[in-house]
């Protein structure tokens, strides 16, 4: 039922996928479409060849002796026991087990860079792109339940070879957290809570960020096949065969931008792919995105602190503009009030509009439900402050969450409520009430209505048998905020 993992390093195997990659390249070298190859890492659908499945793997002969003879550590297990591989695995575990990973890390971090020269050989310029999947072992249970967690990613990658830190110092190499599907696939909340966790919660976003090179994501629909139960010609479409027929889903209404919105608030997203059939759907919004999206220059921007939740704030001077980009995350407009220093020239590229700002510097900005606008000024402007309104309604809405957060914490922790919570459910309570009144006090309201969603809370709101207020509501009666 399982397609076979090949061991990465082998050189048999790296000649012939080096070779494979070079000749694509070399092929359609002359074409403007090619801008790099994508190489998987996701467990359904692939075969390891750049890189192991997880730390379960790389236990044979050649791997092994390889690592003895670089690393000068003998693995005291004899090449003729049938039960080498297991033995093997049980030792460098116990003994070796952080040099094992480092160096398996360097060895797929080598293979990355021998790729990377060999499709830029004929054209320069070319891109190495993965994105990084959550089932990166479906044969290994325990691998995924340590990515639902979100306690450990990093360490999850650096076990299957990939140290984000190790390639930050690689150019033309870029990994995309493809950790989120959208969607509704799952038939329980918290399966379906654990995807949409992966886009919202931190820890999932910022498994990959890197504070110099590309930041990206690919998003994947969580799609259903339906080819046994609707075949085409019972829908008038004679001839055409059933097989790839999918139902999908996307998030409804300006819902359908919050993913594009995310990436961009969150990671200063350079490369945004959407998978699984969805970019089928939602193309009107789609275009409204791509026209600010595209205005941006393949730099990297940098984040306002002043700006950071429920809108944000990026920008950038390349030492001939000035660039800026405002983008709300939240599924409410929201006003904001930009102070501008310097002087000279500023408009909307995307429409040729120039905005209006006061004599004192301020620029008034209302924003739609996770809209993206894009601006570009004189090289001598600047931005002093940013000031963030939001709907009174989605403030009350959130503090009321975390003041019952904190009340019911503080009930479970002395013995008052949620008697057979376990002491790791305590535990994670208490944690995410102390953040839940931490991002309060910073006024980051959408980091705090989203976490009370967490897959994490999930379950101990059904053992206590109750949820934060509103918990589902959908803030559809929600009302702009004033213009300050």
């Amino acid at each position: 039922p399982f397609r076979p993992y090949y061991n990465p390093i082998h050189p048999a195997n790296e000649k012939w996928y080096v070779g494979m990659l070079g000749e694509f390249a070399d092929r359609y070298k002359d074409s403007p479409a090619l801008m790099g190859v994508s190489l998987r890492i996701m467990g359904w659908v692939w075969e390891s060849h750049n890189g192991w499945p997880s730390l379960n793997w790389g236990y044979d002969d050649y791997t092994v002796h390889l690592f003895e003879h670089e690393t000068g550590i003998r693995i005291p297990v004899s090449d003729d026991d049938p039960q080498r591989f297991q033995k093997r695995y049980s030792w460098l575990i116990c003994n070796d087990k952080q040099r094992w990973i480092e160096w398996r890390c360097e060895q797929v971090f080598d293979l990355y860079r021998t790729i990377v020269s060999r499709i830029n050989r004929m054209r320069t310029g070319l891109l190495v792109v993965s994105a990084i999947h959550r089932e990166l072992d479906i044969r290994y249970g325990d691998v995924l339940q340590r990515f639902d967690t979100m306690q450990d990613i990093p360490e999850v990658l650096r076990e299957a070879g990939y140290d984000t830190s190790l390639f930050a110092r690689l150019h033309g190499v870029v990994f995309l957290n493809a950790f989120h599907y959208y969607g509704r696939r799952q038939r329980d909340v918290v399966s379906k809570q654990t995807e949409r966790d992966a886009l919202i919660d931190p820890r999932a976003r910022q498994a990959l960020a890197t504070s110099t090179g590309p930041t990206g994501y690919l998003f994947s629909n969580g799609y259903f096949e339906a080819n046994s139960i609707i075949y085409p010609g019972q829908m008038g479409l004679a001839g055409v065969k059933p097989q790839g027929w999918v139902g999908l889903v996307s998030p409804a209404g300006r819902h359908y931008l919050e993913r594009y919105a995310l990436s961009l608030a969150e990671g200063d997203a350079g490369l945004i792919l959407d998978g699984g059939e969805g970019y089928v759907t939602g193309q009107p919004l789609l275009r409204e995105f791509l026209a600010e999206y595209r205005q941006l220059p393949n730099e990297r921007f940098h984040p306002r602190l002043d700006a950071t939740d429920p809108a944000s704030v990026w920008e950038l001077n390349d030492g001939k503009n000035f660039w800026f980009y405002v983008v709300n995350r939240e599924r409410y407009p929201v006003n904001l009030t930009i102070t501008l220093g310097g002087s000279g020239s500023l408009l909307r590229p995307s429409t040729g509009t120039i905005p209006t700002v006061s004599e004192r510097g301020n620029m008034a900005l209302f924003l739609l439900p996770y809209q993206t606008v894009v601006w570009k000024g004189a090289k001598t402007r600047f931005i002093e402050s940013v000031v963030i309104s939001v709907p009174f309604e989605a403030k009350d809405h959130a503090l009321a969450m975390a003041v019952w957060l904190e009340q019911t914490n503080t009930a479970v922790q002395s013995g008052r409520l949620g008697l057979t919570l376990t002491t790791a459910q305590k535990a994670t309570l208490a944690n995410y009430a102390a953040e839940a009144r931490e991002e309060a006090s910073k006024h980051h309201w959408w980091r705090v209505r989203t976490m009370m969603e967490s897959h994490d809370l999930l379950p101990i709101y059904a053992v206590i048998g109750a949820s934060p207020p509103d918990l589902r509501d959908d803030g559809s009666n929600l009302t702009p905020p004033a213009a300050d």
